[in-house]
């Protein structure tokens, strides 16, 4: 499983969340968090991640990238999209989770000075932005690696 599969399935399966957001237009079973940017029409609110996990990492085997987590709510909605933020945050942030049981704990962390409303066209709308740092050990890697006698 990706670490991205892995982050959505958290915060789809996190209930304080899906209590708080309409239903996918993709599964109307499952809440509005999307891992790519929503049609301008998805109904609010709703929530877009996007992972961000450079290939270019100085470690070889530790893989370091950013998640960006945004809030949409309308009727200028600010409490609603803090109180949405503060679940995402209780989500990412609490307990261990990994892509495999072999692979080592995924890690979210905030990102300093990364959150903020976003102005939008349309003044009923509030966005909210949230950046976090993303740390995982790719154990896949590591086994290919040894395996191969480097």
């Amino acid at each position: 499983m990706s670490v991205q599969q892995v982050i959505y399935d958290r915060l789809v399966n996190w209930q304080g969340l899906t209590d708080l957001l309409t239903n996918s237009i993709i599964n109307s079973a499952r809440p509005a968090v999307y891992d790519f940017w929503a049609p301008e029409d998805t109904e609010m609110p709703y929530v877009n991640m996007t992972l961000d996990l450079p290939g270019d990492n100085v470690d070889l085997y530790k893989v370091n990238g950013s998640l960006s987590i945004d809030i949409f709510v309308t009727d200028r909605d600010t409490l609603k999209a803090e109180e949405i933020l503060r679940e995402v945050r209780k989500a990412l942030l609490s307990g261990d989770y990994s892509k495999s049981p072999r692979d080592g704990t995924i890690r979210i962390y905030p990102a300093p000075g990364g959150s903020g409303f976003v102005p939008e066209d349309k003044p009923e709308i509030v966005h909210y932005s949230a950046s976090f740092d993303v740390i995982y050990w790719d154990a896949e890697l590591i086994e290919t690696i040894t395996e191969g006698g480097h």
